[in-house]
């Protein structure tokens, strides 16, 4: 349940980490994957026209991708062909407390994981950042705000939670 007391304001600091190692410094702003269901276009006798069926469970391809400043070893790191990528962003969420004014905060944890699908060496311009990418093609997602799991994806285990809610146990059961 929601905790209306407190105000969320910002994300106040974030990290990188690269199968658990600290990457400080190296990144940029970090526009999170969009999350897309596979859908069905459902039609015919008793429905007026058509709709999209969003089938449970199924997602079309991730691709998160996470901005470097400089092309260095932490970047370079990632493109190892058929290794497996395990990027998680740490943040501390701000919020105030409608009551008295103070300040708190929550941990938000974002995890991907996947293959590198592209890579982006980004520019050389003197005096400045050479903004380089790498796309990540995902197979699983985790969004956990104070320990609590929001969002939990893994494609290829058959898990698919929302607010810690197996939004496939009734398809399980049955299959």
């Amino acid at each position: 349940m929601a905790d209306y007391t407190k105000v969320p304001e910002a994300i106040n600091d974030f990290n990188v980490y690269n199968n658990g190692s600290k990457m400080i410094g190296v990144s940029g702003e970090v526009s999170l994957a969009t999350i897309s269901s596979i859908t069905q276009t459902v039609s015919g006798p008793g429905v007026l026209g058509e709709y999209d069926a969003a089938i449970i469970g199924h997602f079309s391809n991730i691709d998160q991708e996470i901005p470097f400043r400089m092309l260095d070893e932490d970047a370079a790191a990632l493109m190892v062909p058929g290794s497996p990528v395990n990027i998680t962003l740490r943040a501390a969420e701000q919020l105030k407390n409608r009551s008295d004014s103070t300040t708190t905060y929550k941990g938000v944890r974002f995890v991907v994981k996947g293959q590198s699908k592209e890579f982006q060496p980004g520019t050389i311009k003197q005096g400045a950042q050479m903004d380089s990418k790498v796309t990540v093609a995902c197979t699983y997602i985790l969004y956990e705000v104070d320990g609590k799991k929001l969002f939990e994806l893994d494609k290829l285990n058959g898990i698919f939670v929302v607010n810690g809610q197996d939004q496939l146990a009734a398809i399980k059961a049955l299959c």
